[in-house]
């Protein structure tokens, strides 16, 4: 199992790589739209990894193979996640979500909230 770190701003080009190599398809179900390459740089550029929480399973040279954003919104925090296909089955997503889980009690949210689409399995 890959360990969840957490990023900041240092790692923008880590996590650029990551949702870039999300197939269309992924991007859409992660971003609730369909995402070209410039609104990716765009979107991870726009992160306040201060205000936020964002963090990665990574392997050793930081190969980020699952990301979590929780970030602040007006009806608690809001949170987006992704795996890439080939890190799928290994419980990355899992240890995601626990750790989104922790942070949000932590952070003393009463709601976490994700926008999904109805074809996101």
């Amino acid at each position: 199992m890959r360990t969840a770190v957490r990023l900041d701003s240092l790692h923008y080009h880590e996590l650029v790589t990551h949702f870039l190599a999300l197939p269309p398809q992924d991007r859409r179900l992660r971003f609730g739209r369909a995402m070209t390459d410039e609104a990716v740089v765009e979107y991870v550029g726009g992160i306040d990894f201060e205000r936020d929480a964002v963090y990665a399973a990574v392997d050793p040279v930081l190969d980020i193979a699952g990301a979590l954003h929780l970030a602040r919104g007006a009806l608690g925090l809001e949170l987006g996640l992704s795996v890439l296909p080939r890190a799928r089955g290994a419980g990355i997503g899992t240890r995601l979500l626990q750790q989104a889980s922790h942070l949000a009690r932590e952070r003393g949210a009463t709601r976490l909230y994700v926008h999904d689409l109805a074809s996101n399995e």
